[in-house]
C-alpha cells in the first residue's frame, strides 16, 4: 500500500508514453511493407513531438490526433510508403494502444489510498476516453484533461492553468513533482501548485515519491 504523505492530495500523469504505451503502435502494421518498425516509430514519435513544439511556439494550433497524422505522414513518405489505408490502421491503433504492466496496480493502490487520479495530456478527449476505455482504467480517473481546452500544447504554460477545469476536483495545498518528458519545469509553477497535485511523469516515480514524501 502507498503511504499517503501529508499534504498531496491528488496525482496528475500523462498519458502517452507515461500510462500508455505508444512504442509497439506501427508493429503488425508497417511490417507488411518490410520496413523495421522501430526505425519507423522513431520517426513518427520524433516528429509528433516536433510538430507539437512548433505549433506551440508559433501559436498555430491544430489538435494532436491532426499533430499525430500529419507526422504519421511524414514518417510514411520518408520510407516511401504509399497507402491511405495504412495509415489509417495505424491511427486508429493510436486510440488502442495498451498500458504498462505496473500501471494497473498503482492506479488500485492510489485509489485505496484515497489519492485522486486524473490525466492531463496533448491528446483529445475522444483520444484519451478512447484508450483509457480500452485499457479498462475509466474508473481510476477521475478527470481526463486535454490541452484543447487552451488550445496549445504542453509545456506551455497555459496548459497548467487548471483553475479552468482541473481544480473542479483538485483542492488546495500542493507538492509537486519535477516531471520530465512532456511536462518540463513544473516544480515551483504557482498555477500548478494552486491545485494541489504531484504531477508525476510515470507511475513507478510516482510510487517512489509517495512513499518518501513527507
Amino acid at each position: 500500500m502507498i503511504e499517503r504523505p501529508s499534504g498531496i492530495r491528488a496525482c496528475v500523469f500523462d498519458a502517452y508514453g507515461t500510462l500508455f504505451d505508444v512504442r509497439n503502435v506501427a508493429v503488425g502494421v508497417i511490417e507488411r511493407t518490410g520496413v523495421d518498425s522501430k526505425a519507423f516509430f522513431d520517426i513518427w514519435r520524433a516528429k509528433q513531438l516536433e510538430y507539437s513544439w512548433l505549433r506551440a511556439v508559433t501559436g498555430h494550433h491544430v489538435d494532436f490526433w491532426q499533430v499525430t497524422r500529419d507526422a504519421l505522414d511524414y514518417a510514411l513518405e520518408s520510407f516511401g510508403i504509399a497507402g491511405s489505408a495504412l495509415g489509417s490502421a495505424m491511427m486508429d491503433a493510436y486510440l488502442r494502444l495498451p498500458i504498462f504492466p505496473d500501471v494497473l496496480p498503482t492506479l488500485e493502490q492510489l485509489r485505496a489510498s484515497g489519492l485522486r487520479r486524473a490525466i492531463l495530456s496533448n491528446g483529445t478527449a475522444h483520444m484519451l476516453s478512447a484508450i483509457v476505455a480500452h485499457a479498462g482504467v475509466t474508473e481510476h480517473f477521475e478527470a481526463l484533461l486535454s490541452v484543447e481546452e487552451v488550445g496549445i500544447f504542453k509545456p506551455h504554460r497555459e496548459c497548467m492553468h487548471w483553475r479552468r477545469s482541473g481544480c473542479r476536483f483538485l483542492p488546495s495545498k500542493y507538492a509537486s513533482y519535477p516531471a520530465t518528458g512532456g511536462m518540463p519545469g513544473l516544480q515551483g509553477h504557482s498555477d500548478f501548485e494552486s491545485c494541489g497535485a504531484i504531477a508525476a511523469p510515470g507511475p513507478e516515480n510516482a510510487c517512489r515519491r509517495l512513499r518518501t514524501a513527507k
